[in-house]
């Protein structure tokens, strides 16, 4: 029986608006990942500092004279891809790759579309190879690209994306191996979440010691955390959109007219101790569902961030008051510390805050799903 290997390819979702570099942590599986933008390789040169690319690396490098000769590098072994299939389950799509051995793969995600890339370097398709039949509303197409005699492309073009994972079986003397590409498949299909970026306008929120405006930040988070939900399948609509005030009442009465499946407030913390920090999230006690969705949401923003995990409490803003739908008021670190502050402006951290929110909406959602 061929052993089976699972590989975790380490990435984040993002997605066409994020540097998708962050792993996409969703449960379950564990191991699933968002790839990383699409890469150029770095052109080997020769001694004399010319650049040249792969195919003339197979041309000029024989096996014989690799062995004989130390300073030559050894080419791989090409190998022929064989087959193609799409397995539908309820929690995946799942590619399946047939070849005859051990591939070459790298997978990354296209940050501009909901596209995955698979590369295979020193491989051919088979003649008359063709995409696989499919159907199956998380996939909208697959092309087979041959960029050279060595190279082919795999092209995954999604309805929508929240991640991906890897699996591979490869048989004992290593003359066939069926590489797996898995799809999770997104709970947010058809669902409407409200997004609502804390003050705006004449209401600049908490202010850092440099000066670090809370309004700016909660609204940055909140258009990045846009995106990944749409990317997801999900309807969304901010409460503000640019630096304007909106009422608190107004806020609510939006994702309760809209009847919406979620209210999400982003919001930044300070606190007259400059050493506090970390994250904290709020809900409405008399809120089904609150607790549930601040603990997930509050577990996956601080594995994104790194930022030190406080609570989930109880709390009677009126923005979580007044929505009469799941909701929570997210605290995401501390203006008045003076490291957070740094952290907080980073474009980096407001990356991994909108995908610690995603991937806990997600978590939420999941968390009803039936087992299989």
């Amino acid at each position: 029986m061929p052993t089976k290997v699972k590989v975790c390819l380490v990435l984040i979702v993002a997605l066409s608006i994020l540097s998708p570099k962050s792993a996409y942590g969703l449960n379950p599986p564990p191991n699933q990942v968002l790839g990383n933008d699409e890469q150029s390789a770095v052109p080997l040169t020769k001694k004399s500092g010319s650049p040249f690319n792969k195919n003339q690396l197979l041309d000029e490098i024989s096996p014989a004279t690799a062995q004989n000769d130390p300073t030559k590098v050894q080419p791989e072994k090409m190998r022929l891809i064989t087959g193609l299939k799409w397995l539908n389950s309820r929690p995946k799509g799942q590619l399946a790759i047939e070849a005859d051995g051990e591939l070459s793969v790298n997978l990354s995600k296209n940050p501009s579309k909901n596209q995955v890339l698979i590369d295979l370097d020193f491989a051919q398709f088979a003649p008359g190879l063709s995409p696989p039949d499919f159907h199956d509303e998380l996939l909208e197409s697959i092309r087979l690209i041959t960029l050279n005699s060595s190279q082919v492309k795999i092209e995954v073009n999604l309805n929508y994306f929240i991640g991906y994972y890897t699996e591979s079986d490869t048989g004992p003397n290593q003359d066939q191996q069926s590489l797996f590409i898995n799809f999770s498949r997104s709970p947010l299909i058809k669902k409407t979440v409200v997004i609502d970026p804390g003050h705006g306008g004449s209401d600049r929120g908490a202010v850092g010691r440099k000066g670090t405006l809370e309004k700016d930040i909660n609204l940055e988070v909140a258009l990045k955390l846009k995106d990944l939900l749409e990317n997801a399948g999900a309807n969304v609509i901010l409460t503000r959109n640019d630096d304007t005030y909106i009422g608190l009442y107004e806020r609510a009465y939006l994702a309760n007219y809209l009847m919406a499946d979620l209210f999400i407030s982003v919001h930044v913390n300070s606190h007259p101790n400059p050493k506090i920090q970390g994250i904290e999230v709020f809900y409405y006690p008399d809120r089904r569902h609150g607790l549930n969705l601040g603990s997930n949401i509050l577990e996956s923003l601080t594995q994104q961030t790194g930022f030190k995990k406080l609570a989930v409490k109880t709390g009677r803003f009126v923005v979580i008051r007044e929505t009469q739908i799941p909701g929570v008021l997210l605290e995401l670190g501390f203006l008045s510390n003076q490291e957070e502050e740094s952290k907080l402006k980073s474009i980096g951290y407001k990356e991994n805050a909108a995908l610690g929110i995603l991937m806990g909406i997600v978590g939420y959602f999941n968390s009803f799903a039936m087992p299989d």
